[in-house]
């Protein structure tokens, strides 16, 4: 038997009940049918065992409120002195203990901490199912972000090879302009020229460059002819293109239409019977002669004097975005 020591500090009355012979309260004392508040005989739950008339030991009825209950026992004053305890020991026996003989309170308070720990289980598993719910919620969502990672990764890779080919492409673009100005190196543009119904543009190049006070001969002339307009130029007048066999004679005459502006302080040459307003220019693509007019704007912009053509071949380096 396990037992835990007290010492009885309260003096209330126990419930009638616990005097009825048939109460499930059970005690080790025997009392006396007549009322001189005597116990005849009490059993010591002490190492002695020993029954002892309860005139001798001082136990009267009275005395049985203190421990008259389950699980209440008396101890013989020699077993007292032994294991130095008090009268009274409440005791809890063991495991054999039947749960009927355990007091309602406790059975209410013991059900009240099952129904507790069962509402407890039930919260866990509840809290270990979202738990879990968003567990895989989290790895559904990692999986949706490496797949979008993927494709961002993706998406950018292709835009950098949509970079790199908007290069390339300008690069060629730059390439095929400069190789079809090149082709034109040895062409002059000469524009205020009218057309006329069954003209001679050879004899109308002699006599330019007789003007310009340097001559050409058919046999210096390639190739001429009439091209329309540019849809983005205000001059309405097909100009002449004239191809010349060799780009010195081409520089020559441009040398000297220069001279005749500059000596005559006129924005353009005047041809008896050709045009009132002639100009000699090279032949430039549709990109160089957009880059010539946007320089002549800002150099007017800036009050700069000249501004003159000059084309050379430029070597470049590729540029890739890696």
């Amino acid at each position: 038997m396990v037992s835990k020591h007290l010492t009885w500090l309260k003096e209330e009355p126990l419930p009638p009940e616990m005097f009825d012979a048939n109460s499930k309260y059970e005690s080790s004392l025997s009392i006396t049918g007549d009322s001189s508040n005597e116990i005849s005989e009490n059993e010591c739950t002490g190492d002695c065992r020993k029954f002892y008339h309860g005139k001798c030991v001082d136990i009267n009825k009275q005395d049985l409120n203190k421990f008259l209950m389950h699980g209440v026992h008396w101890i013989c004053p020699s077993c007292r002195d032994v294991t130095n305890n008090t009268s009274i020991v409440i005791g809890t026996e063991s495991n054999d203990t039947d749960m009927e003989s355990v007091p309602s309170s406790v059975t209410l308070i013991l059900k009240d901490i099952q129904e507790n720990l069962r509402s407890l289980n039930k919260k866990y598993e509840d809290v270990m199912d979202s738990v879990n719910f968003c567990s895989n919620q989290i790895s559904t969502f990692e999986t949706a972000m490496n797949r979008m990672n993927e494709k961002i990764a993706s998406l950018e890779k292709v835009n950098r090879e949509n970079v790199n080919l908007k290069i390339e492409v300008s690069q060629l673009h730059t390439k095929v302009d400069l190789l079809e100005q090149q082709t034109r190196a040895n062409n002059l543009e000469i524009q205020g020229v009218a057309f006329k119904e069954n003209e001679n543009l050879l004899s109308i190049m002699c006599k330019i460059g007789e003007h310009v006070k340097c001559p050409i001969a058919e046999a210096d002339i390639d190739t001429v002819y009439r091209v329309a307009p540019h849809p983005s130029s205000a001059q309405q007048m097909k100009p002449i293109i004239v191809k010349l066999l060799n780009k010195h004679k081409r520089d020559s005459i441009l040398a000297a239409t220069k001279r005749l502006r500059r000596e005559s302080n006129t924005a353009g040459i005047a041809i008896e019977n050709i045009s009132k307003k002639l100009f000699i220019n090279e032949h430039l693509t549709s990109k160089m002669k957009l880059l010539l007019k946007n320089t002549k704007e800002a150099a007017k912009s800036k009050n700069f004097k000249f501004v003159w053509v000059a084309v050379i071949d430029v070597p470049h380096t590729e540029q890739r975005v890696s």
